[in-house]
């Protein structure tokens, strides 16, 4: 077949794709709504070349670890075709980092009387055992994304790639101390620094759509998420991201 010839069939090819498409999906719009828990993070980065800089985020890096991450959206859908389809919607999400240091097997001494040599006990003041200190952030969210849907039947594969511009709408610092008798105490406070208001997350996901018949469709699908704009104009900054196991519901009309 010469190009010519293939030029001028292209068209028709194109149309008949999309009237099959159209045909197989005589729902094309649906609404849904999710949510989903796993794992959220940070990596800090420094704005210019600074070899203290590089000694205190290897400091950080040994103390710091992932804490729990969730959220959940509601949005609709769009099927273009029989396999490619767009999304949209608006949703919250909060992510974050701790770090914990444990006080027990630190001394800190006694008061000791010049004079005599007598040591004053201190073992009345009320030292924890262990320190935990949470960063979390708060976010809204609206998500836009195209999905890729493959397979026939009941159970299908899914998945789901798209950004999601993000407000921050709260940050909070909480602290946690245990001691040695089981009490436990709290504290939440609003961070000292200021944190920037906006970000963008791309997003990708992928998993398994069950239809269990008529308009319902339910999705079991891990994504991930990563901050691509910097949380902090300082010196060391940081970038948040996360990882989930997101289960959702959807509804074609």
């Amino acid at each position: 077949m010469s190009a010519l010839r293939f030029s001028l069939l292209l068209p028709l090819i194109v149309l008949v794709s999309i009237s099959q498409g159209q045909a197989d999906n005589t729902r094309r719009w649906t609404i849904g709504v999710g949510g989903g828990a796993g794992l959220g993070y940070r990596t800090l980065s420094r704005t210019a070349p600074s070899t203290m800089a590089d000694v205190v985020i290897r400091s950080r890096d040994e103390q710091e670890e992932p804490r729990i991450a969730f959220g959940g959206h509601v949005g609709v859908g769009r099927q273009l075709s029989r396999r490619i389809g767009i999304e949209a919607g608006i949703g919250y999400m909060q992510l974050g980092w701790q770090y914990q240091v444990t006080i027990s097997g630190l001394s800190f001494g006694d008061m000791i009387d010049p004079r005599r040599g007598f040591i004053y006990q201190t073992d009345d003041v009320a030292i924890p055992e262990r320190f935990t200190s949470s960063t979390i952030f708060h976010y809204l969210d609206l998500r836009l994304g195209a999905t890729l849907t493959l397979g026939n039947g009941r159970w299908r594969s899914v998945s789901a790639l798209g950004v999601a511009p993000a407000l921050l709408i709260a940050t909070r610092i909480h602290t946690r101390n245990e001691y040695s008798d089981g009490r436990r105490t709290h504290d939440s406070r609003e961070p000292v620094d200021t944190f920037n208001t906006f970000n963008l997350f791309p997003y990708f996901g992928t998993g398994v759509a069950f239809h269990p018949g008529g308009r319902w469709e339910w999705r079991l699908q891990p994504s991930v998420r990563y901050g691509a704009m910097r949380i902090i104009d300082t010196p060391i900054t940081a970038h948040v991201f996360s990882g989930t196991v997101d289960l959702g519901v959807r509804f074609a009309l």
